[in-house]
């Protein structure tokens, strides 16, 4: 399997272990069957710890946003039937969400996430048309998103659930450089 090294990759893994771990828990808040999986073993027992942290703090953030998320996308299931999520991660709401069967979701991440992913998932089926675009982000176009099959004429949600948290830390971090200089 491709190793991931990266920040944004790494955290990825992060937040499948969150989801690994909500699963376990019998009042869960979702069931995410292929966090575990995308996680590793490895992983789920080195970042377990740090994930309890913030779960026995009272800062479940990334359960809490996942379960926001889903049903904000399942509740708008019967008007969208396109989804983009970009720096998708080991995000799995193809495979374990309810769509229209006419649905596509386009999962776009870096190309080493998009591998790995997909070396660990296989041909698990999914639950709606799935695809994936193995890019980074700032390379992203409209002509290349037309091209996997995205159509600008019907309405789109966009999920940046991931993504705008990380670029956001980017943003901070590089401000307090500039103020520590």
């Amino acid at each position: 399997m491709p190793k991931i090294l990266d920040g944004v990759s790494r955290s990825s893994l992060v937040m499948a272990v969150a989801r690994a771990i909500e699963t376990e828990r019998p009042d869960g808040l979702f069931k995410d069957p292929l966090a575990a999986k995308l996680a590793g073993e490895d992983t789920i027992a080195e970042v377990r710890p740090s994930v309890q942290k913030y779960e026995d703090s009272g800062a479940p953030i990334t359960i809490v946003r996942t379960r926001f998320f889903d049903d904000f996308l399942q509740s708008k299931g019967d008007l969208i039937r396109q989804v983009v999520i970009l720096g998708a991660g080991m995000d799995t709401r193809a495979f374990r969400l309810s769509w229209h069967s006419d649905t596509h979701l386009f999962e776009i991440d870096s190309p080493e996430v998009i591998e790995y992913k997909e070396s660990v998932l296989g041909s698990t089926p999914s639950h709606c048309y799935r695809h994936t675009i193995a890019i980074d982000l700032k390379e992203l176009t409209a002509d290349l998103l037309i091209v996997q099959g995205y159509r600008m004429d019907i309405p789109t949600i966009w999920l940046m659930e991931g993504s705008i948290y990380y670029w956001m830390n980017l943003k901070f971090i590089d401000c307090s450089r500039r103020l520590q200089s």
